[in-house]
C-alpha cells in the first residue's frame, strides 16, 4: 500500500512530533480524529512518521508497537526487540516459529534475515495491525512465511510437538493479552513447542497483567526460565525452556552472544550479563513490580 492510500495529519503530540499516518477515509473530519487521538480514544493502530522512523502505536500515543528506522527497515531497534532474539543462543537453527502478536512485523523481519530456511507463522487478532504490513515492508508470504488473523490462544493449541521458538508479543490496550494470562493458554504453549523448544514472551505494563501467565509458567514449565530485565524501556523478556534437563552454560552463551553481535547488529552481550546476575529460574521482584 503506497503512502498515498493512507490519510495524513500533522501530529498532534509533542512527544512524537511529525506526520500521522491513518487507514481512514480521505473526506473523514480531520478535527474529530485529531481530538481522539489527543484523548487517547482512537481506536485504531495509527503510525507517526517523523523523517527518521515510522512508529506504530496501538491507539494511544501511550502505547507503541513497532519503530522502523526507514533508513534501515530490516534492523531492530535498541530494546526488548533485541532481547527476544536471545533465542538464537540457546537454539540456533529452529525449524519451526510461531509469533503469536505482530505488530509492524520487526521481529518477524529479523527471524527471516537471521534463518532463511526456518518457516515462520505469524497470528494477530486485530485485522487493523495487517493493514500496515506494506508500509513496514513485510515481505509476502510464500512457502515459509504465512501470516494470519485470529485468536493467539486457539492459534498456539492447534500446534503439538513441533513448534522450536514461541514467540509472545502480544498486546491490547490494557497492556498484555488478557487472553494469554491464563494456565490454559500456557499449557497449549508448552505442549506446542518441541522437546528442545522455548517460548520467549515481551513483558510490559503492570505485573497484575501477566500474574496467572507467570504463575503458570513456574508450573507448567517447572520453573525452566530465564529473565531478561530491558533496561531502554523497562519491559522483561521471559525464556521459558521445554526440556527439563537445560542448564544455560553461561561461558558458552555469552561467547555466542559475542560472536552473533560480530556478524549481525543484535547486541545481545549486554542482556546475557543481565539474564546471569538474576541467576537461572528465578523472577526478580522488578517483573512484579513493572508499571
Amino acid at each position: 500500500m503506497a503512502e498515498d492510500d493512507y490519510l495524513i495529519l500533522p501530529s498532534p503530540f509533542d512527544v512524537a512530533p511529525g506526520r500521522v499516518l491513518l487507514r481512514e477515509p480521505r473526506d473523514a473530519d480531520p478535527t474529530v480524529l485529531e481530538a481522539r487521538l489527543r484523548a487517547g480514544t482512537y481506536e485504531h493502530p495509527f503510525v507517526v512518521d517523523d523523517g527518521e522512523h515510522l512508529t506504530l502505536y496501538l491507539g494511544s500515543i501511550e502505547l507503541i508497537q513497532t519503530v522502523m528506522d526507514k533508513n534501515d527497515p530490516q534492523a531492530l531497534m535498541p530494546g526488548y526487540s533485541q532481547a527476544m532474539m536471545m533465542f538464537l543462543l540457546f537454539n540456533p537453527q529452529p525449524r519451526d516459529i510461531l509469533m503469536v502478536g505482530l505488530g509492524g512485523g520487526a521481529l518477524l523481519k529479523a527471524c527471516r534475515a537471521q534463518l532463511p530456511r526456518a518457516r515462520i507463522e505469524a497470528v494477530d487478532v486485530d485485522p487493523a495491525v495487517l493493514g500496515w504490513r506494506t508500509l513496514f515492508q513485510l515481505p509476502l508470504d510464500d512457502a515459509r512465511l504465512a501470516v494470519s488473523v485470529g485468536d493467539g490462544g486457539v492459534f498456539v493449541a492447534a500446534h503439538r510437538g513441533e513448534v522450536d521458538v514461541l514467540m509472545i508479543d502480544a498486546f491490547d490496550e490494557t497492556g498484555f493479552a488478557p487472553s494469554l494470562d491464563r494456565h490454559e493458554f500456557v499449557a497449549h504453549a508448552h505442549a506446542a513447542l518441541s522437546a528442545r523448544g522455548l517460548m520467549v514472551t515481551n513483558l510490559a505494563g503492570p505485573g497484575a497483567a501477566y500474574g496467572e501467565f507467570l504463575m503458570a509458567i513456574r508450573e507448567v514449565f517447572d520453573d525452566q526460565l530465564l529473565v531478561v530485565p530491558v533496561r531502554d524501556d523497562g519491559n522483561h523478556v521471559l525464556l521459558a525452556f521445554k526440556d527439563p534437563s537445560m542448564r544455560p552454560v553461561w561461558h558458552r552463551v555469552q561467547r555466542m552472544a559475542a560472536a552473533l553481535e560480530a556478524r549481525t547488529k543484535l547486541a545481545l552481550g549486554r542482556f546475557v550479563d543481565d539474564a546471569q546476575r538474576i541467576g537461572w529460574r528465578r523472577l526478580p521482584d522488578t517483573l512484579w513490580q513493572a508499571d
